[in-house]
């Protein structure tokens, strides 16, 4: 008899779930009678290493492993029970472990490719988790809402998760219905959250099941009315813990860089000490009795969104890799867009400003133009020269013009510096697109000088930042010099880097001023975009981004007050060859010497002597004067068996380019006619 109400209990549970008969087997569900009944080859409680005071009958669901295999574990489900007498009871000793079903269309459970959408469910009971997944949801069931993680694990999952495939999959948490009116289930779920999130699983959330009356909902239940398609379609909800976390994630980012910092994406410039944010962020989540830190949370989780560093990377996005790595951008667009139709004022403005900086220099001003707008065209260009414009007074509008443009960059793109700063240890400044040195006094030019054709062309840079370690990264710097001095900085004779205006307007109209700041600079600067979009028009036709700035007057000048009397002499075979030569009692034919030749000719024309002639004529080779051929032939073999550097004072571009030969020959032809003998 009892063997009957047992047959009868499981056939209507499967007849409840309505499974198909192959799952049916698969499911494996084993009657359990008392011992008093002694039925041969009939389970019992005891027979399966289930304490049962009551000695009561029912049926065992057994256990599984991802594979399939039989775990040697098993739930009882009693027909009866009462108070003192619970419903289910697994093997004495037993520890809390994951039901994972075997039906016909379980997924490979140990590849999250195989789990539609990635998506696992987990909920409490196993026929929950069968039925769910005979339907082609893969769900798996824990014994108890607090059993999650075990109330002996801590945030440690139960065992039967290690065989999952966690870190690939999104969970939904499905429970009863009633889970909204018992506050001891919703702080086993803040439990389960942490341990969840401590597995580094991709996502949490939960689904609360409508109910309707007073009967609680399971998830078998409402899959007996509803698709697993209606079921997803339900609202989805994070718990507290989980959405703690992501609010931290969408504001924080930590940086595993060793010196533990975190850094506010809302002011990335700037890290913080983790105790500082726990500190500036005191939020708290109850978890049981305890109220737990969010920030000790979120500094906890493995989901915490981390980065091997912070760097600066125009044009890419927030994160970015790099050898594999994950970092954080500190580029985060341009100021402004560019508007879809330039506003006629803007376009007035601008070209107002230009004119009144250049007057009728119109070469000078459109290759600075080219200047201004080719790393706007193209986010992230390095150019290979800098822009110095220089007035005997101030008010000319070289400011306004530096303004206008950091507008189109963005604050976070641009750096406002006074000169000294640029030889400070500290220089995470240079992290930017535009930087603008204002007021350059000429001070310690020659230092000065130096320092800026380093930063110039420098394609990487140590940046060394207050806090944080040293690191070596790609320059995106272009500079932009403002002065009201006439020589700011040295300038050589081969300089290729610099390009120095002089401005000779006088102060622009304070109305004029005060419009060109209010369209471009002030407040949120109405027409920054319409800047933005003229620049981005500019025809770059002729612009080299790494060639030679333009030679100007004003560098010239500048040239001629920083030069040495060696490079002044010689800079006068570049202006004028033959005069150079009648000066020097030279062939017009005869353009190329040996160093100590160079030497002998300046000690004759000023009565100096000067040693170390080739560093003097290696200053010089990008003007066209006394261009190296050694550059690229190195040392020749004259014909006496010396080898020798040979310079070019004059037609330098034809003797760089020469063959080796041709070079010994023309030196010795040269020498032939100076001399008038054959050597």
């Amino acid at each position: 008899m009892t063997h009957d109400r047992i047959a009868a209990a499981i056939q209507q549970r499967l007849d409840e779930l309505d499974l198909t008969p192959e799952d049916r087997q698969l499911l494996a569900l084993v009657p359990v009678a008392r011992e008093r009944d002694n039925i041969p080859g009939v389970h019992t409680s005891r027979s399966m290493g289930v304490h049962d005071a009551s000695d009561r009958a029912g049926y065992a669901i057994p256990y599984f492993d991802t594979k399939g295999q039989f775990l040697n574990h098993v739930n009882v489900r009693f027909l009866e029970h009462g108070e003192g007498a619970p419903k289910y009871l697994t093997p004495k000793g037993a520890k809390p472990r994951l039901y994972v079903p075997r039906c016909e269309k379980s997924p490979d459970w140990a590849d999250a490719d195989s789990y539609p959408g990635n998506i696992l469910v987990i909920t409490e009971g196993e026929f929950k988790a069968f039925k769910a997944t005979a339907m082609g949801l893969p769900t798996v069931a824990i014994p108890g809402v607090d059993s999650l993680s075990g109330k002996t694990q801590g945030s440690k999952l139960i065992s039967g998760f290690e065989q999952l495939p966690l870190k690939d999959l999104h969970i939904l948490l499905i429970f009863d219905s009633d889970i909204v009116d018992k506050p001891e289930v919703r702080e086993a779920l803040k439990r389960a959250e942490i341990a969840l999130d401590g597995a580094s699983v991709r996502s949490v959330s939960s689904i609360t099941l409508p109910q309707e009356g007073a009967e609680k909902v399971g998830l078998d239940d409402y899959l007996i009315g509803h698709s697993v398609a209606e079921l997803l379609a339900l609202p989805r909800s994070k718990g507290e813990v989980a959405q703690a976390i992501e609010d931290m994630n969408a504001r924080f980012v930590y940086v595993d860089d060793g010196a533990g910092l975190v850094v506010d994406l809302e002011h990335p410039e700037h890290g913080r000490s983790l105790s500082a944010l726990r500190t500036t962020y005191p939020a708290r989540v109850q978890v049981g009795r305890r109220e737990v830190p969010v920030a000790k949370l979120w500094l906890d989780s493995p989901s915490k969104t981390s980065v091997a560093g912070v760097r600066y990377r125009p044009g890419q996005g927030r994160m970015f890799e790099d050898h594999g790595l994950p970092y954080l951008n500190l580029w985060t667009g341009m100021g402004c867009e560019p508007a879809s139709k330039i506003d006629a004022d803007a376009f007035i403005l601008w070209h107002t400003l230009l004119e009144h900086l250049f007057g009728d220099d119109a070469e000078e001003c459109l290759w600075f133009e080219q200047w201004l707008a080719y790393p706007i065209q193209h986010p992230g260009a390095k150019l290979f020269t800098a822009a110095l414009l220089w007035s005997t007074h101030a008010g000319v509008g070289k400011g306004l013009l530096a303004g206008a443009v950091a507008s189109v960059y963005g604050r976070r793109n641009v750096t406002f510096l006074r000169e000294a700063v640029l030889n400070e240890s500290f220089n995470d400044w240079i992290n930017s697109q535009f930087v603008a040195v204002e007021e350059l006094s000429g001070a310690s030019r020659n230092a000065r000088g130096a320092t800026i054709r380093d930063l110039v062309t420098a394609e990487t840079v140590l940046v060394n930042q207050k806090y944080r370690p040293t690191y070596k990264a790609r320059s995106y710097a272009n500079f932009y010099f403002n002065s009201n001095h006439a020589n700011p900085i040295e300038v050589r004779d081969n300089e290729r880097r610099v390009f120095a205006y002089k401005i000779t307007s006088p102060p622009i109209d304070g109305r004029l001023a005060r419009k060109i700041g209010d369209a471009f600079i002030q407040g949120d600067a109405p027409l920054a975009p319409s800047l933005h979009t003229i620049l981005l028009n500019i025809d770059l036709d002729g612009f080299n981004p790494h060639g030679a700035a333009p030679k100007t007057s004003a560098l010239e000048d500048m040239q001629g007050a920083t030069a040495r009397p060696f490079s002044s002499w010689l800079r006068t075979a570049e202006r004028d060859w033959e005069t150079f030569c009648i000066e020097n009692h030279l062939p017009k034919a005869r353009h190329l010497f040996l160093a100590e030749e160079v030497a002998a000719l300046y000690t004759g024309a000023t009565g100096e002597r000067i040693t170390n002639v080739p560093v003097y004529l290696s200053e010089c080779t990008f003007v066209g004067v006394a261009a190296s051929v050694h550059n690229k032939c190195g040392r020749l073999s004259l014909r006496d068996g010396r080898r020798k550097k040979v310079y070019a004072l004059h037609d330098a571009a034809r003797w760089v380019g020469a063959a080796p030969e041709e070079v010994v020959e023309a030196y010795h032809r040269g020498l032939e006619l100076a001399t008038g003998a054959e050597i």
